[in-house]
């Protein structure tokens, strides 16, 4: 183990401000430090491998998903290109105004005393506005200030000039080099690599030479993409899929996975996987990666995930089924089910579109005030409804002792959305206001009923005609509320 002793506290901070230099100039611009993310800990052992994974005895060999999972890892590694590297530089405590007193205090070194020809004040909001360039900018500021300071004699004692000269100069002030690389937060090392880039380039930004370039050691495609499919595998024998994406959100339907599963555990299962096929697998740190940006859409359950209760119910079926008969026959149902659920929301986003399209072609972009029912000639007017749940008052997000003993008063909240303007009037209703004694019935037909009645005399636009969706929950009772309606 080599140790180093210093003597002076300046050449410790020299030879830190070196080590940190060498640091960061081996780490510039270089992109595949991104494919180190996906790089095997055992270099040695880098051969393609041809993976097949086995989910629950059952070979996974679909070309579909071949091709699928193959354009999201392309997407992946693509993604990783862009990342920016933000610029550091040397010194300790850099954007103190003390480190820039101490250094006016210590002076520069040479016979003319830069530091004395400079304003304090000036030299340290300077460096502050260097501190918010990023590398790349910086970097091409200084190769301009070298261009901009450079001068060249024709001829020398030993014949013509080679190289370029620099006069260096702050504020129309020439100083000595190492005020100038203080002025402008350089280290030695740094201002050596840039000025020979700027003698071979010039003013032409730095390229590191491993960029492009892919490690020996790093995971080959084909195991990226088997990757990816053996998730897909994953999900489809075990997930719950939804019917349709989420209103606003991506256009891939949702999977999820149950809350007992964990990223760690299911890659443990695909370690195991691979090991019996004698194949490469990658790591449970790049494995969660590629699940976070190939497959967004398969998702674990958690205890606020609001899910189908047939789906659910059909996804037990299946699970559970004792004959090949039983699933799928589970199976059968379960894809009608969802089939079913996408034609229901196509015509739900089809009332929405139809509603906003009719009230931009009559010119309502507000509710207008004080509207009498059945007034204007509008028959697609989209409305929904539905009860939050409970709201206890007062609320605290920090519970304090004495009310852990007492009964907070309900209150339940009822909206009526109006999808076509975007617009949600919500209802609270207190406790003590219900149709029933003691906060009875406060949900069912009669409740809603009344709701909707009160909100369509006071608050609707005045149409003729409308559309009504509403959650298919045995407390609104739906059934009973379009026999009464």
């Amino acid at each position: 183990m080599a140790v180093n002793f210093f003597t002076t506290d300046s050449e410790f901070q020299e030879t830190v401000n070196r080590y940190s230099q060498e640091i960061l100039e081996g780490s510039q611009d270089n992109e595949s430090d991104a494919e180190l993310e996906y790089e095997q800990s055992n270099a040695s052992d880098s051969e393609d491998c041809e993976v097949s994974e086995v989910i629950g005895g059952e070979n996974v060999n679909n070309a579909s998903d071949d091709e699928n999972s193959q354009e999201l890892v392309e997407q992946f590694l693509c993604s990783l290109d862009g990342h920016n590297d933000i610029f550091e530089h040397d010194g300790l405590d850099i954007s103190s105004k003390d480190t820039v007193l101490a250094a006016f205090e210590k002076g520069c070194g040479c016979n003319n005393h830069c530091y004395g020809k400079l304003n304090l004040d000036i030299v340290y909001a300077h460096r502050l506005s260097m501190l918010e360039f990023e590398r790349a900018e910086k970097e091409i500021l200084i190769l301009s200030k070298f261009q901009q300071m450079a001068y060249t004699s024709e001829e020398t004692r030993r014949g013509k000039r080679q190289k370029s000269r620099f006069c260096y100069v702050f504020e129309e002030t020439e100083i000595c080099r190492t005020a100038w690389l203080f002025v402008y937060i350089i280290g030695n090392k740094q201002f050596r690599n840039l000025k020979k880039h700027y003698y071979e380039n010039g003013v032409v930004p730095r390229r590191h030479g491993n960029k492009g370039r892919r490690p020996p050691n790093a995971y080959s495609f084909e195991t990226l993409r088997k990757t990816v499919q053996f998730i897909q595998s994953y999900a489809q024998s075990n997930g719950i899929p939804m019917a349709a994406a989420p209103s606003g959100r991506d256009s891939h339907p949702p999977i999820y996975l149950p809350a007992s599963s964990r990223k760690e555990a299911i890659h443990k299962t695909y370690k195991q996987s691979c090991e019996a096929q004698s194949e490469t697998c990658v790591g449970l740190t790049l494995f969660k990666n590629l699940w976070k940006e190939c497959l967004p859409h398969i998702k674990i359950l958690t205890p606020r995930t609001d899910i189908c209760q047939k789906c659910e119910g059909f996804r037990q079926k299946v699970l559970y089924a004792r004959t090949e008969t039983e699933k799928v026959e589970s199976v059968t149902l379960f894809a009608k089910h969802l089939e079913t659920a996408k034609h229901k929301r196509d015509y739900y986003i089809k009332c929405t579109t139809d509603a906003k399209e009719e009230l931009e072609r009559n010119g309502y972009s507000e509710v207008p005030v004080n509207a009498q029912p059945c007034s204007v000639n509008l028959h697609k007017v989209h409305y929904t409804f539905d009860f939050a749940q409970s709201i206890l008052v007062p609320h605290l997000s920090n519970q304090i002792s004495p009310f852990y003993f007492l009964s907070l008063r309900k209150i339940h909240l009822f909206g009526i959305n109006n999808e076509g303007m975007s617009k949600q009037m919500n209802c609270l209703i207190n406790e003590d206001q219900t149709i029933g004694l003691d906060g009875t019935k406060s949900h069912g037909p009669n409740t809603v009923i009344s709701l909707l009645h009160h909100y369509l005399h006071s608050y609707s636009i005045g149409e003729r005609g409308a559309i009504f969706h509403c959650d298919n929950c045995p407390e609104i009772g739906r059934a009973s509320c379009r026999e009464r309606v």
